[in-house]
């Protein structure tokens, strides 16, 4: 099946949204962004198709603080689905 630009662009949003990144300009080049925001990226990646288990090594070793927090914050919101569904 054909996925569309529309689609892929839509499941990113909603994947850096379980993150708390709404604001990420989907249209810049991937060069175009800080170590810290493709780190961010990559864990969105991961989580396009809902993993069973997510292993991160030093995730947030280029992160700021503040990305830190978020990232903290998204890991316990998709501990708490993942608890509720089972």
């Amino acid at each position: 099946r054909w996925v569309t630009r529309r689609k892929s662009r839509e499941r990113a949003r909603r994947a850096l949204a379980l993150l708390g990144y709404e604001t990420f300009d989907l249209g810049r080049a991937a060069g175009a962004f800080s170590i810290a925001e493709q780190q961010i990226i990559e864990i969105a990646r991961a989580l396009l198709n809902p993993p069973r288990v997510l292993i991160m090594d030093e995730p947030t070793s280029s992160l700021t603080q503040a990305d830190v927090k978020k990232l903290f914050a998204a890991m316990r919101r998709l501990r708490g689905r993942i608890t509720a569904t089972s």
